[in-house]
């Protein structure tokens, strides 16, 4: 029944899977405006800077209308992308266009769920899995 293979193929894209193993991206979901670039350039100059961190490269995209997606990339497995993003975190200068880091969720994710999640582009599923998975 050709039905039930077309609802099996879209309903496994509504799911994201737990592999801390695999490669996975530092990810941060921010307002779709303006002060991206500023935060692209600024995460880029502090990759360059750091010797862990020079291979990293930095991209952008959008979700949604409203969400932008500042990715690094990519790293072995879930633990070096989160002590990654950590640092990232810290690095407040960065951030002087988002007052108190606000309208900024920072994430990690696995490629495959990376893609998972282009297909859905449900934010909010993503956000409950790595609630519940990674925090």
């Amino acid at each position: 029944d050709t039905n039930q293979v077309e609802q099996a193929s879209s309903s496994s894209n509504d799911v994201f899977v737990l592999n801390k193993a695999a490669k996975h991206y530092a990810v941060l979901f921010v307002p779709l405006d303006g002060r991206m670039q500023a935060l692209k350039a600024g995460v880029s100059d502090y990759n360059r800077m750091s010797t862990d961190y020079a291979r990293v490269v930095v991209t952008l995209s959008s979700l949604n209308q409203n969400t932008g997606i500042l990715l690094a990339k990519e790293f072995k497995n879930a633990s070096e992308a989160q002590s990654y993003l950590n640092k990232l975190k810290g690095v407040s200068d960065l951030y002087r266009e988002y007052p108190g880091q606000a309208g900024i969720d920072f994430m990690i994710i696995s490629v495959d769920n990376y893609g998972r999640l282009l297909g859905n582009k449900d934010l909010p599923a993503y956000k409950t899995f790595y609630n519940k998975n990674y925090k």
